[in-house]
This record gives C-alpha cells, sequence and structure tokens, in this order.
C-alpha cells in the first residue's frame, strides 16, 4: 500500500497532502537560501528552471496516471469477482434445494453457514491481508457434504454434475478473493511517484527564492495539487484495505436472495 499509516482516514489522507508539500517545500528553500546568494542566480537560470520543473511536471502526471488507473482497475476487478462469487453461492444454493435429497439439504446448511462466515468471520481477516481458518474449515465442510450426496437416476445425475461443477467455482471464487487482498500499486510506481514529487519539490524550491507574489502563491498551490492527487490514489489503493474499501454486501444480499 502507498501509504498504509493513512489509508483508513479521508481526514488524514487529506491533511497529510496540505502538510506535506509545504513542509518539503518551505524547508528546501530555508536550505537553499542560507546556501546560494543573489549573486548566484541569472535570468538563464531561472528559465532553465521553469524547463526543469515543467518536465517533472510532466513525467509525474503520466507516472500518477498510470497509478491511478492500475488502482482503479484493482478495485474494479476485486468488486467484480466478489459479485461473481455471491452468484455462484446462489446457483450452487438452488442446485442443491432442486436435488432435494436428504444429503443436498445438508449440503445447503453447510452452504449458508459458509457464505455468513464470509461476511462475518473472513471479512476481518481479509482487511488485515489474510483469511479465516475458520471459513476455511467450513468450505472444507461444505465440500465434503456435497462429496456424499448420491445421485438416483438420470436427473439426479445431471444436477449433481452441476453441483459440482458450482462447488468447484465456489472454491475457486473463494481463492480469487483471497487473492485479491494482496493486490496494490506497484512498489516501482511508489518509488518513481516519490522521486518526481522530491525532485519536483527541490526545483521549486529554489524557484521561491526570490519568487514574485504570484509564484509565492502558485508554487505551494502546485505541489499541493500533486499531492491530493496521490492521496486519491491512496484512498482507492488496497480493494479491502483502503478507505474505500470493497465491503461484503454482495454477500450479505446473497444470503438474504434465499
Amino acid at each position: 500500500m502507498i501509504i498504509s499509516f493513512f489509508s483508513n482516514e479521508l481526514w488524514a489522507v487529506i491533511l497529510f497532502s496540505v502538510i506535506e508539500p509545504l513542509f518539503f517545500l518551505y524547508l528546501f528553500s530555508f536550505i537553499f537560501k542560507k546556501v546560494l546568494k543573489p549573486k548566484d542566480t541569472q535570468d538563464g537560470d531561472r528559465d532553465f528552471l521553469i524547463s526543469t520543473l515543467t518536465g517533472l511536471i510532466t513525467l509525474a502526471c503520466i507516472v500518477i496516471g498510470f497509478a491511478f488507473s492500475i488502482a482503479i482497475s484493482n478495485l474494479n476487478q476485486a468488486d467484480s469477482n466478489l459479485f461473481r462469487e455471491a452468484t455462484r453461492i446462489v446457483s450452487l444454493e438452488r442446485l442443491l434445494v432442486v436435488e432435494g435429497s436428504y444429503q443436498s439439504l445438508e449440503a445447503k446448511k453447510n452452504l449458508d453457514t459458509y457464505a455468513a462466515s464470509i461476511a462475518l468471520d473472513e471479512w476481518p481477516e481479509m482487511v488485515k491481508g489474510g483469511h479465516s481458518e475458520k471459513t476455511s474449515r467450513l468450505i472444507g465442510q461444505l465440500l465434503e457434504s456435497i462429496n456424499k450426496i448420491e445421485p438416483l437416476g438420470t436427473k439426479q445425475e445431471g444436477l449433481f454434475t452441476q453441483i459440482m461443477a458450482e462447488s468447484i467455482e465456489v472454491q475457486h471464487s473463494r481463492i480469487q478473493r483471497i487473492l485479491n487482498t494482496s493486490m496494490g500499486i506497484p512498489p516501482i510506481f511508489v518509488g518513481l511517484t516519490c522521486l518526481l514529487m522530491m525532485l519536483i519539490y527541490l526545483v521549486s524550491s529554489v524557484l521561491l527564492i526570490n519568487a514574485s507574489k504570484m509564484l509565492k502563491i502558485a508554487l505551494p498551490l502546485q505541489a499541493c495539487v500533486f499531492s491530493f492527487f496521490i492521496g486519491g490514489i491512496c484512498l482507492l489503493d488496497g480493494p479491502y484495505s483502503g478507505a474505500m474499501p470493497i465491503t461484503a454486501t454482495p454477500i450479505l444480499k446473497a444470503l438474504g436472495a434465499r
């Protein structure tokens, strides 16, 4: 995660997005004022710094855009997988009811218990990047009870084939959901973004020396805007643990739809 310490509080991300750029900008500016003298800078230097800042901003926009795209894609993928899992659970439950044997009804009870455990037991563990041992045990019991079904006749055999296929899909959906907890923006984008932001602060802080009133307003504002963009990515990074996480609502709705 980009900023795991701030990822669960919207206000913290917003506050950090304001304090962090202003702190570094004025810190670097204070240092450069001590190091550089007015005679050390010329008009050509100012033009060079402005050109350099423009290039850094362009690169930062590209990197932040890619990072934002990855965060949105991860969120959409995890959300889509969760809805697919809920649909599989409902489908398997209906097949078990249609099959109607004692073993199928027992399997249905195990399915209901397993689905409830996803929301109650496993979801809090997923927020931490893990999974629930209790839920793992319950899905094992579900698969075991399905294996005990003994189809009688051609119709039951056809239903049993569908039940087995759906149970495998339910199992695969859980595995995919657990794997999705490790989704995040690649470290290369995080490191590159931090590097570019530091360079932008450095160049902007030099430009603040002997800057006009307009630049003294524009440069800090520009730095804050970039930090807000990064803060927005922090809110989206991590489909289950960010400040805008995916919830177990589809699973709960699947339980209520039966």
